[in-house]
């Protein structure tokens, strides 16, 4: 009886040790959360909501997390972002407040080091400087795993937005002296929009498509009264003079249509035309230093902006005579020119700047190429390029040549056009697009050469 007493204890007593070294249960991980966010059917400057349109939504003091809502057409779809928006995310807040953001282009948003900033990263070939809608220091309620909000989007303080009516507003920059740029940098950690402007007026504004035509937007000197816009198309540039005019910030203007003789019409000084490529990039009809697409204009060693009679290493600009090697750009993380050796953008303006060895690419790669070439001169040979979606749009690259020392080599069957990359690997060369012409033949690539050499420059915006 003893016996099985005491077995008794033991076994109650082992039992008693398992209870007690049994690891506790880990604490529940939250429930996702449900989001019945409204937001007014219309907006200040459009009148109605877009497919694919998005807000972003940030709830102050959350950390990594935020919400990205997507217009469908009828309805917004949410998702969260930064990882899944948790009931436990919002059981540490201590105030339920919200900064709602819309950006009329495609962005990056990510976290920065201070929790709950995030930064907007304009994505390649969208507009850095353009107008946005947002709402800060909403209140919001939580139910459960329900958060309820209604946001009602306005733009920031001092803007104005134009429309100018029945154009493709890719193809078209505008500009006013009298007008600065900005656009959406940041939502910081309290809910503060913060703003990058444009270090100066009359800087060029892409617009936003927005119903028949675009929409452009800045903050405008209005302690002015007459006002000058100007709008560059790929040919023709239109200039509208506001006498006696004062716009009020908060408002959208209605240009007329460019047709309407209220507008003056020149010529484009530097026309451009839209291949249509999957970059957007633009590029222009005509070389630096040429009058027509035909001419072959001037010619520059890599990172010099002004041609020369003799192209060698001795006479080469950032050439170290005693060392013998180049000196620009080796040893810096750069490997593209900056603006004050881009030959484009110094004889063209900041519009303008020399194509990238992957722009060169872009091109060989996306567009029909067709040979021009006769070889008893009744044309000027060079390589057509023709848009793919629409072969009625084209430049033509005359075969220039090259300059090497004096002379002029090549001309009429091959030809060589800079880009703004530095063979780092080498630094005495930097890559160039170059092809060959023939009877109905053509070879082209991008490959790198010499940097002393002479070749032509055909700019992009």
């Amino acid at each position: 009886m003893k016996k099985t007493f005491l077995l008794i204890c033991l076994a109650a007593g082992l039992l008693s040790c398992t209870k007690e070294l049994t690891p506790q249960e880990e604490a529940p991980a939250g429930v996702p959360m449900n989001f019945e966010i409204n937001i007014a059917g219309t907006k200040a400057g459009k009148t109605a909501w877009a497919e694919n349109d998005v807000v972003y939504v940030f709830f102050n003091g959350l950390g990594e997390k935020y919400l990205k809502l997507t217009y469908d057409g009828s309805t917004w779809d949410n998702s969260s972002e930064g990882g899944t928006l948790m009931d436990t995310d919002f059981a540490t807040l201590e105030n339920n407040t919200l900064t709602a953001v819309h950006i009329p282009v495609p962005v990056n948003v990510f976290p920065g080091k201070t929790m709950g900033d995030f930064y907007i990263n304009y994505e390649e070939d969208a507009a850095p400087f353009t107008y946005y809608f947002f709402d800060a220091q909403k209140a919001y309620s939580v139910d459960g795993t329900t958060v309820t909000a209604s946001i009602s989007l306005r733009k920031p303080e001092g803007f104005v937005l134009f429309h100018i009516p029945g154009i493709e507003v890719s193809a078209y920059r505008f500009r006013s002296p009298q007008m600065w740029a900005g656009g959406c940098s940041a939502v910081s950690a309290d809910g503060r929009v913060r703003t990058i402007y444009s270090e100066n007026p009359n800087v060029t504004i892409r617009g936003i498509a927005e119903g028949d035509g675009g929409t452009f937007a800045g903050w405008l000197d209005t302690d002015g009264s007459d006002f000058t816009f100007t709008l560059e198309g790929p040919t023709d540039t239109y200039t509208y003079t506001c006498s006696d005019k004062q716009f009020e910030e908060g408002k959208l203007y209605n240009f007329p249509v460019l047709t309407n003789t209220n507008w003056t019409v020149t010529t484009t000084t530097y026309p451009y035309v839209d291949l249509d490529l999957p970059s957007g990039r633009m590029w222009a009809t005509m070389n630096v230093g040429a009058s027509t697409p035909e001419e072959y204009g001037d010619y520059f060693a890599w990172a010099e902006t002004a041609p020369k009679e003799t192209y060698a290493w001795s006479t080469l600009a950032y050439w170290n005579p005693t060392t013998g090697k180049p000196t620009y750009y080796t040893g810096i993380s750069s490997s593209h020119l900056m603006d004050v050796d881009d030959a484009a953008w110094v004889n063209w303006g900041d519009d303008w700047r020399m194509p990238t060895k992957e722009d060169w690419q872009e091109l060989l790669d996306n567009c029909i190429k067709i040979p021009v070439y006769s070889s008893d001169g009744t044309s000027v040979n060079g390589l057509m390029f023709l848009s793919e979606s629409d072969p009625t749009k084209s430049i033509f690259l005359p075969a220039n040549g090259l300059k090497n020392d004096e002379s002029l080599q090549g001309v009429g069957t091959n030809g060589y056009y800079w880009s703004s990359g530095l063979n780092t690997e080498t630094p005495g060369q930097a890559y160039q697009m170059n092809f060959t012409v023939g009877k109905g033949t053509a070879t082209h690539k991008v490959e790198a050469r010499a940097r002393y050499t002479g070749c032509a420059v055909r700019p992009v915006k």
